[in-house]
């Protein structure tokens, strides 16, 4: 099957489908909630578990939830892939239909899992030739991981090229007949020799690399030695499930991210034990224990082994998992632009519609994938940008943008947000996950930036206004930026609501900002009208800074603007910019009004043309005159410049005998 199981579980969740397969006597259905005993607990009385018509459970009496694969995994008792297969099968899903992902400059193939037995015969020279050692470098390790019943799903490669710079690249086989660079399951990843690992009987050490994995110990050694695929980063990614009944010891390496790795493995495995490695180099693991000689069932017996601290509420009630203060080991904040925008974070830029968000988007690209330093003087943290824009033709727009920009465009890969299906492309949305995203930042090399321009084009089937329906989408996109260590900045419009404060000026719900750690605005100059600022919102982690002012200038008419950046401006406060613009639109419109009551007073009949041009010389936009006209309940008789407008008698009604598609 492809790795596209998943999504085409989710898509055939359906009514009977629920009904099939948790259908109890006594169960019924009320509104979109299915009413029926709970599979994952002694349960006497319907009423406490439901699923809902998407396949979203909840159980009122533990606190437990989920969707429908992960329903189907627990009740089951078996990893997602081989959950997600069973409700294809179930379904009669014969089609699994092409991987459903962002497409990134290439069309990447389809992988097929698990591996037909006759396509390994071609694996090593995929992985080994001239190509991979110009490419990565020589070939030092390789390790297969496996389905619980032996067949190959990918193969993970080392490489080390010239500095000792090691390259971890893991190799899938695709529709196409063809190995392929790349990580094949975006979720549900098994663990290192998965099937030895359910047969043995002896506690589990955990260790982080295949390396560490594959170390010689003594005979008799009292552990299983495993690790999972891809690293600190990849814990979320890796099904945990076969070892939740076994003792497990983790082993970290000696560094910050080993010890992330570690406490994540345990929030997954509350019975696991992390040993505390102290007073080694920085980066030792097992495999130096091995070559220094070390006693390695004396050296985990003398390591204190911290345990998670779990409140006990009783065996079918949620449990928290706490860990001490003192245990936790603090790490800096890393930065995208220095003391303004983090990395592994997720951020917003906010703006009127024409505010520059695009352009000024695009030369944060720039910087960050050329290298040019920040207005303020620091520089960037230097890698790969992944565009997403469905505002924005790429040929025409965004690409000579980024030109201009002084972007290095090898560098930069815009994704196309039409999912490419099986016989047809569909919308990408956040509403079915962030896997897409994901897959694209698995075929670039360092990815550090992700845009979204805009973030209401990708929120299709999100009612956006709730905060109970956005919250939980916009937490898997900052999960995201946590686990590919990218800042993603998200493009987001101001509401037309007069607000107090610019958080509440963004347009959704509050937790577009509430979950971001970073907000900047773009305004206009207070004091130069051809001059706009880029203006501190929010900022978790560092003091607000400055407002930097720019300009948006042209090489020659005609041609695309690019961001002229200025200098920094004190004193600019993103809450009084918003009140002065709240003034100049609440004056603007009383403008607008009086235009209307000066000129159609008496009664008179007046051409549009004759209305705009006289608010034009006044300031007044046709959008504000259009606006007042509709307060007014003008009405309008004719189309275009030919229009002519005039005031209603009292018994009359607002109404437009214009065309609809007639433009102001």
């Amino acid at each position: 099957m492809s790795v596209d199981t998943f999504v085409l579980a989710r898509r055939a969740v359906s009514v009977p489908l629920i009904e099939r397969m948790f259908g109890r006597e006594g169960s019924r259905w009320e509104g979109d909630e299915y009413k029926t005993l709970s599979p994952l607990r002694a349960d006497a009385h319907t009423g406490s578990f439901a699923i809902r018509r998407d396949g979203r459970w909840y159980d009122f009496a533990t606190g437990e939830g989920g969707d429908f694969i992960d329903l189907v995994r627990r009740a089951r008792n078996c990893a997602p892939l081989e959950a997600a297969q069973y409700i294809v099968r179930l379904a009669g899903c014969s089609q699994v239909p092409e991987a459903a992902q962002i497409h990134s400059g290439h069309q990447r193939a389809c992988a097929v899992l698990p591996v037909p037995v006759a396509a390994i015969e071609r694996l090593e020279a995929a992985y080994d030739n001239e190509l991979t050692r110009t490419r990565y470098g020589i070939l030092t390790g390789t390790w297969p991981y496996c389905q619980t019943d032996g067949r190959l799903l990918f193969q993970i490669c080392r490489y080390e090229s010239p500095g000792s710079k090691k390259n971890i690249v893991p190799w899938y086989y695709g529709d196409d007949d063809s190995w392929h660079p790349g990580q094949p399951m975006p979720a549900g990843r098994p663990l290192f020799r998965l099937p030895e690992l359910l047969r043995s009987q002896t506690p589990v050490l955990m260790v982080e690399g295949e390396k560490c994995a594959t170390v010689t110990v003594q005979q008799g050694f009292p552990f299983f030695i495993t690790t999972w695929s891809g690293g600190a980063l990849a814990v979320a990614k890796t099904d945990w499930t076969p070892l939740l009944q076994k003792e497990v010891i983790i082993w970290p390496d000696a560094d910050e991210p080993g010890r992330e790795a570690a406490r994540r493995i345990g929030a997954e495995l509350p019975q696991a034990r992390i040993l505390r490695i102290e007073d080694r180099p920085l980066g030792w693991d097992i495999a130096d224990a091995v070559a220094e000689s070390v006693d390695l069932e004396r050296f985990i017996r003398n390591c204190l082994a911290e345990k998670s601290v779990q409140l006990e509420l009783g065996k079918s009630s949620p449990r928290l998992v706490t860990q001490r203060a003192s245990d936790v080991v603090t790490r800096p904040v890393d930065w995208l632009w220095e003391g303004r925008i983090p990395l592994g974070e997720y951020s917003v830029l906010v703006g009127h519609p024409s505010s520059g968000k695009s352009t000024l988007a695009a030369a944060l690209a720039a910087h960050v994938s050329a290298g040019i330093p920040f207005p303020d003087g620091t520089r960037p943290a230097v890698g790969d940008v992944l565009f997403l824009s469905a505002e924005e033709s790429a040929a025409k727009a965004l690409v000579p943008r980024l030109r201009v920009a002084g972007a290095a465009l090898d560098r930069v890969s815009i994704a196309d947000i039409r999912l490419k299906c099986a016989n047809h492309s569909e919308l990408f949305s956040l509403a079915e996950g962030t896997d897409p995203i994901e897959a694209a930042l698995g075929e670039m090399n360092n990815p550090r930036l992700v845009i979204i321009d805009s973030l209401t084009s990708c929120t299709a089937g999100i009612d956006t206004f709730r905060t109970d329906a956005f919250g939980p989408v916009l937490a898997d996109l900052a999960q995201l930026s946590e686990r590919r260590n990218v800042t993603t900045l998200c493009l987001a419009h101001f509401t037309k609501a007069v607000t107090n404060g610019a958080m509440l000026r963004v347009l959704g719900s509050v937790a577009v900002v509430a979950l971001a750690r970073a907000v900047y605005m773009l305004a206009r100059h207070p004091d130069d009208p051809k001059r706009s600022l880029f203006v501190p919102v929010k900022n978790s982690y560092a003091p607000l800074g400055e407002a930097i002012d720019f300009s948006l200038v042209s090489a020659a008419a005609g041609k695309l603007p690019q961001i002229r950046w200025g200098g920094q401006v004190e004193g600019v406060e993103a809450d009084s910019l918003i009140a002065l613009d709240d003034v100049d639109r609440r004056r603007e419109r009383s403008d607008a009004m009086e235009l209307l009551t000066e000129l159609l007073g008496g009664s008179d009949e007046v051409l549009a043309h004759e209305i705009y041009a006289v608010g034009a010389e006044r300031g007044l936009s046709k959008t504000t005159i259009w606006r007042a006209a509709r307060n007014r309940k003008v009405i309008i008789e004719g189309k275009g410049r030919a229009a002519t407008w005039r005031l209603p008698i009292v018994s009359e009604s607002f109404h437009a005998r214009t065309s609809t598609n007639e433009t102001i």
